[in-house]
């Protein structure tokens, strides 16, 4: 079954994901941290308690934890190239994220028209790894699972995928992903 839907993850491939080192946590492991992430990508915690608990468990001050989320670093380079992708595919964004933080970015930057379809956890109160959220995806783009590929910084996010049937790439940098997801759709 050919591709037709690509699908992007939006901290640590579209933008920077510098908050984790910030607070002096790996993003690939498991910690208090994560689980307060956790919390406010599915909605259960506001983003106020969120940095205020954030604030407490990484022994950073509430200002420079918010300074540091909005310090954001756009791929201008990746964003070109999915502009490139959707003349010929679907193009998604799945996200763990709070509610309104993406939206506000992607207008920001001027990319609100660049996906068909956009999941953010908060919006639907599941997360990455979770396979619904990946299934909610691929309704939203009216793909099946073979016929999509998903793109994460984040190996356990990329297992996710996989495990729904979704061919997945994990992100290391651009050029790299711009090869291995050749190599993906010439098959």
């Amino acid at each position: 079954m050919s591709v037709n839907a690509i699908v992007f993850d939006f901290y640590g491939v579209i933008s920077s994901d510098d908050l984790w080192d910030f607070v002096g946590v790996d993003k690939q492991s498991r910690s208090q941290v994560h689980e307060l992430a956790d919390q406010v990508n599915l909605g259960q915690l506001d983003w106020d308690e969120y940095c205020k608990k954030l604030s407490i468990a990484s022994d950073r001050r509430l200002e420079e934890i918010n300074t540091m989320y909005w310090a954001y670093r756009i791929n201008r380079n990746l964003i070109g190239y999915i502009g490139q992708l959707k003349q010929n595919y679907k193009i998604g964004l799945l996200t763990n994220a709070n509610r309104g933080h993406i939206e506000a970015i992607l207008e920001e930057i001027g990319a609100q028209n660049d996906f068909d379809a956009v999941v953010v956890s908060a919006d639907v109160g599941m997360i990455k790894p979770q396979p619904r959220i990946y299934k909610e995806m691929l309704r939203r783009l009216s793909v099946e699972a073979e016929e999509a590929v998903f793109i994460d910084d984040a190996a356990i996010n990329v297992e996710g995928a996989e495990a729904v049937g979704m061919k997945a790439i994990l992100f290391e940098n651009t050029a790299q992903l711009r090869t291995d997801l050749e190599k993906v759709l010439s098959r």
